[in-house]
């Protein structure tokens, strides 16, 4: 598996925007690791709004969500509650080890469908 990271794969220089519609649009799937600063972010926000664009376009399912933390409900953005209905979601332990290696399936697995 490759993984496009902003900070590492993108070109110093380009429009970042233009980076994350291409790298999406080239991906297998996005991976959108939901925390409180992922919410508050613009560009996160951007990635979600493009990575739901390509679902509809492709008319595949693009998105996993992973929780890093957890976050009530009423604090998501409308976009992330209405991906709830079709992403896969996933969690991401926090303490026990043995549950992460069936995290790291599970992710796996996901985004090889």
């Amino acid at each position: 598996m490759r993984l496009d990271i902003r900070d590492r794969d993108f070109p110093l220089g380009d429009v970042n925007a233009l980076n994350i519609v291409d790298a999406i649009g080239a991906s297998r799937k996005t991976v959108l690791l939901v925390s409180r600063h992922f919410i508050k972010n613009k560009w996160c926000k951007f990635e979600m709004n493009i990575a739901i664009m390509e679902g509809i376009k492709t008319n595949r399912q693009v998105c996993i969500i992973v929780y890093l933390e957890d976050i009530p409900l009423r604090f998501l953005p409308k976009e992330i509650s209405k991906l709830l209905q079709d992403a896969i979601v996933l969690d991401f332990p926090k303490e026990n080890p043995c549950s992460q290696n069936v995290f790291w399936a599970c992710l796996a697995n996901s985004i090889s469908e």
